[in-house]
């Protein structure tokens, strides 16, 4: 049976612990098959947490991440599909001293600086509500009915993260999150406003009915597939404490993420296909690897068609005719080699019978492509007729042919032309994208400009200290939905999601970033009139 292993930091002063406080926690998580583990690296790394596949911070306390270990435990959970669990207490960082919202903003979740009370539904007292909403299905909260939610903050959610646990209408705040998810690229992140729920010997702790159930569901669902991918089918385990295998040995070999080494390819082997090799260790890596190609491909042709449209417009024409002629120096004659077939660059055929009295040894006539042949090339036209000259046939790429070589032909003719920057400037050219070259050209979206925030009678009963503090939450939004904002433009960029969907979540994270600002400069305003 494969075991994933969880680590729980120790290097910030948790509050919640594997030795102390957490014991029942340990002994639960161990008999679904988890291994647990105190983990005490400082400072964090990516390399660090390769051989974890859930990572827990119960509650820092007096203690703050630094902005390198931020961005290492973000590119693990993103990258490497680590799950990550964080759990705060009443009063959120600003209790703790911590910057805890710092890291969940990465992943679009905010830890509040306030405490969930209830006067009416509770385990007896205001600071213990009985949590029983669920917005909607979720595997966190499966067979769950109510959460004794003792002594924590709320937790606001911001871009794609998702609320599984939210406050009664009696309790204070109402109606606000107190268990989140979220699903960032490869991995998975839970943010819960009380480490206290999952403590021995208290009320409200493990022991509360349904507790157990809770933790079975969160570990659980914090597994990701490419965890269990690289646990099932990317590489040995690790047997032991997975501490203890984070350095590899001296002998040659990379460092793999299971405690153990795979040998590399000789500095001898070719180094052909730019120097790298796949390694190829089942089906699921050969299809990835053959939808990474083919996203080449076309990230290439789209790149290609960009250029023949600004060649379109310095001719003047619609794309439609043959190239400009090659210059005398390299034109064809019909006793030279050429490249005849397009499909297959490189591939020398005679051009006639007149090509028997050619030289000995003497190199083939390279003819510059026209447009139309790397048209037809790129845009996947097979058996594309080839338009001929007086002189000779047309033919493809030559294998030399360089796009530095086609820019520099281009500014050359648009100097012989005297064409001027500015006449080019209502030329719109397509991005270079991954899908066909005519679903890129998409016409820029309109967003109309956020209206200016109306405060209401609520704000204005609201201190100035309470403004300041909601002010302070708005700028950790905008940070939250910025550090979201660039994660989709990179899953866009990298092919990971379509522009529809690109669309629509960048438009919405846009939307809430400006609306933000609006109500922060309110509220400034209101508060220098108080």
């Amino acid at each position: 049976m494969v075991q994933f292993h969880i680590g729980f930091d120790e290097s910030h002063k948790e509050r919640g612990k594997l030795g102390s406080n957490y014991r029942t926690l340990r002994q639960i998580l161990e008999a679904e098959g988890f291994g647990c583990w105190e983990y005490s690296s400082f400072p964090i790394t990516r390399q660090s947490l390769q051989n974890y596949d859930i990572l827990v911070f119960a509650c820092t306390d007096s203690s703050k991440y630094s902005p390198e270990e931020i961005e290492a435990i973000a590119s693990w959970v993103r990258e490497d599909g680590g799950g990550l669990l964080m759990l705060s207490h009443a009063g959120g960082d600003r209790g703790r001293r911590s910057n805890m919202t710092e890291l969940a903003t990465q992943f679009g979740m905010i830890f509040e600086n306030d405490q969930v009370l209830d006067e009416m539904n509770n385990y007896g007292i205001d600071n213990m509500p009985n949590i029983k909403t669920f917005p909607m299905p979720h595997p966190i909260i499966e067979g769950i009915t109510s959460i004794c939610y003792r002594a924590g903050c709320s937790v606001s959610i911001v871009g794609m993260s998702q609320s599984i646990a939210i406050t009664n209408p009696s309790s204070n705040p109402g109606n606000v999150t107190v268990i989140a998810a979220s699903e960032p690229g490869e991995g998975k992140v839970v943010c819960i406003g009380s480490y206290e729920i999952f403590r021995d010997e208290i009320n409200g702790g493990i022991s509360q009915a349904g507790h157990v159930q809770l933790v079975k569901n969160i570990f659980s669902w914090l597994v990701t597939p490419r965890r269990v991918f690289l646990r099932e089918g990317g590489a040995a385990t690790t047997t032991g404490s997975p501490a203890t295998a984070n350095m590899p040995p001296a002998s040659s070999g990379a460092f793999d993420p299971y405690g153990v080494t795979k040998p590399q390819p000789a500095q001898s082997l070719s180094q052909d296909h730019a120097g790298k090799l796949v390694q190829i260790s089942s089906i699921h890596d050969l299809f990835v690897e053959m939808q990474n190609i083919v996203k080449d491909i076309d990230l290439l042709r789209a790149r290609v068609m960009n250029v023949f449209g600004v060649v379109t417009a310095l001719d003047g024409g619609d794309g439609s005719g043959a190239g400009t002629a090659p210059p005398p120096s390299t034109q064809a004659t019909a006793g030279k080699k050429v490249e005849a077939n397009a499909a297959a660059p490189g591939k020398q055929v005679d051009a006639g019978p007149a090509s028997t009295s050619s030289k000995a040894g003497e190199a083939p006539v390279e003819i510059p492509p026209s447009k139309d042949d790397l048209m037809a090339m790129f845009a996947g036209v097979k058996g594309k007729k080839q338009e001929t000259t007086s002189s000779a046939p047309a033919s493809s790429a030559p294998a030399g042919a360089s796009m530095s070589s086609l820019l520099s032909e281009l500014k050359t003719e648009a100097k012989k032309r005297d064409i001027k920057p500015e006449d080019l400037k209502a030329l719109e050219l397509s991005q270079p994208g991954l899908g066909k070259v005519s679903e890129e050209n998409v016409a820029p979206s309109t967003m109309s400009a956020p209206k200016e925030y109306e405060i209401t009678s609520t704000d204005k009963r609201k201190s100035k200290a309470e403004l300041e503090d909601d002010i302070d939450k708005l700028e950790a939004k905008i940070k939250s939905s910025e550090n979201l904002k660039t994660f989709v433009d990179k899953q866009f960029k990298d092919g990971k999601k379509s522009k529809e969907d690109y669309d629509r979540e960048a438009g919405r994270l846009v939307t809430d970033i400006e609306n933000a600002r609006a109500k922060i400069e309110a509220y400034k305003k209101l508060v220098a009139s108080k």
